[in-house]
């Protein structure tokens, strides 16, 4: 199966003040203090009769604030239509690295490495590590068996805490030779020309452009149940609608957990993932920005399935909001180094995400109990709340429609009454925050069912490259493709495919 290596130790967290970057080190005493202060004075307004008055302009302010950037970014179109000089044909692609994240997926390996199989990239030019661990037996048999002749590579993450994917990560990104690479779940279905989009888009951005991330979508059968119906809106919302708002504005933005694209020397040099924090991509998005680097959306989408159940829907958002909260700890620890425009876009993604979930569950419960209990809201009251919930659907609803998959208005109309299922994640996630904060909940995933003749395609039919810009490259230069060169490491005609 190609060349398999086994990584002691993986490459360990590095950067020049660890303490002050990975989510390890927990609160700084700044913080410590910081959180004190902030519960002595709630119960200081809590005693003097204040703190309704207090929390009632502070979240109508913060509704309305992210009610605005929500309208407005459903009214900004995205840049998907400006015409653009086609790659020369003699242009020599870079060597790509496509790092596929496993753990306890052995029934769908033969459909990840089907979708694999599918990419429309230069085989020579192309190396494929799967990063497993060493105890999961099933899945790296699986790899043996589906990918020998895809050349596959293992990289086992073994030693001891945190088994995190990150950790995993780190192990095959010391076995990387590419000078591009991107990070694959194992629902993932990439469009099989992704590669090619993002080697393209990262040509024509720039020296600083260091990573590129691409549309995640989500195919949801016709039997199943509503909250995957709601995850799919969730996403839509996310990729369709914020994240281009965000790149457009040239802010940072939390990368998704997949199908991110980023150059290896600037990853490497950055000390790799975090393996402490269970959304290291969420984090990496904000370190490169620390540091520099630009971040830019790409048009070609990568499918995955939703979280059939809510248990399971439960398990991976607690992780997210536990991952979120440290991503925030870690960044807000300097927030100089971020700048200012850093912190914003991490105050408008992440900590209005987590302030969200906090509230969706009290709010509804007092639209509930008040009218039960003869009182009355204030209509300024209900007025900032609906409009808060009122751009939450628009924004899904944009989404939907630029996914090409229609609005499912349904759907849309049950949205709020599984918002406060997102509280009862943040109280799972605060709890785990404090007993487990590096534990990894796993999400387990199934191939997807065989297509009925007649269905449409789960990935839209796009024009070609050369005739339609890549979108969202926030500031990106004049095309300027690399002259052609060689690797050291990179054999003359390397036959991994």
């Amino acid at each position: 199966m190609g060349q398999s290596v086994s990584a002691l130790p993986y490459p360990l967290f590095a950067c020049p003040d660890p303490d002050r970057q990975a989510a390890a080190a927990g609160l700084t005493p700044v913080q410590a203090w910081l959180l004190v202060v902030i519960i002595t004075l709630a119960g200081c307004l809590w005693l003097t009769g204040s703190l309704w008055s207090v929390l009632r302009i502070g979240l109508g302010s913060g509704i309305l604030v992210i009610s605005t950037v929500r309208l407005v970014a459903c009214a900004v179109p995205r840049q998907d239509a400006m015409p653009a000089a086609p790659i020369p044909d003699e242009r020599v692609w870079p060597v790509y690295t496509v790092i596929l994240a496993l753990y306890r997926e052995a029934a769908i390996v033969p459909q990840l490495i089907a979708a694999m199989e599918a990419l429309d990239y230069p085989r020579d030019r192309l190396q494929i590590i799967a990063a497993v661990e060493a105890d999961d037996v099933a899945t790296v048999a699986a790899c043996w068996r589906v990918g020998r002749h895809l050349g596959l590579q293992l990289a086992f993450a073994e030693g001891h805490a945190p088994r995190t994917k990150p950790r995993a990560l780190n192990a095959a990104l010391a076995m990387a030779r590419g000078d591009l690479l991107v990070v694959y779940d194992a629902e993932d279905r990439p469009h099989p020309r992704q590669l090619r989009e993002a080697a393209t888009g990262f040509a024509r951005g720039g020296g600083d452009l260091a990573v590129l991330q691409s549309p995640l979508r989500v195919s949801v059968a016709p039997q199943a149940l509503e909250i995957a119906r709601q995850f799919r809106l969730e996403y839509a919302a996310l990729f369709e609608v914020i994240l281009p708002f965000l790149t457009r504005l040239g802010l940072p933005f939390p990368l998704g957990g997949t199908s991110n694209h980023i150059r290896r020397s600037v990853l490497e040099a950055l000390g790799g993932w975090d393996p402490w924090n269970v959304t290291e991509d969420a984090d990496l998005g904000f370190r490169l920005a620390a540091a520099g680097y630009r971040a830019g959306m790409l048009r070609l989408p990568t499918m995955e399935s939703a979280t059939p159940s809510v248990r399971p829907w439960l398990a991976q958002r607690s992780r997210w909001l536990k991952g979120h909260m440290q991503t925030v700890g870690v960044h807000s620890r300097n927030p100089a180094v971020l700048g200012w425009r850093g912190t914003v876009s991490l105050i408008l993604s992440l900590g209005c995400g987590i302030g969200a979930a906090g509230v969706h569950g009290p709010m509804t419960l007092l639209l509930i109990l008040v009218p039960l209990g003869g009182g009355t809201l204030a209509p300024g009251d209900l007025l900032v709340l609906g409009l808060g919930w009122g751009s939450a659907v628009i924004s899904m609803a944009v989404g939907a429609r630029r996914t090409g998959t229609g609005i499912p208005w349904t759907s849309l109309g049950l949205a709020a009454a599984f918002w406060p299922l997102q509280s009862l994640a943040l109280v799972r996630a605060l709890w785990q925050l404090r007993v487990c904060p590096h534990h990894w909940d796993k999400t387990d995933h199934a191939p997807e069912p065989a297509r009925r003749t007649g269905e449409p395609p789960l990935l839209p039919v796009l024009p070609p490259l050369d005739e339609v810009a890549e979108s969202g490259l926030s500031g990106s230069g004049e095309h300027q493709p690399p002259p052609p060169r060689r690797r050291r490491d990179d054999p003359a005609h390397p036959a991994l495919g």
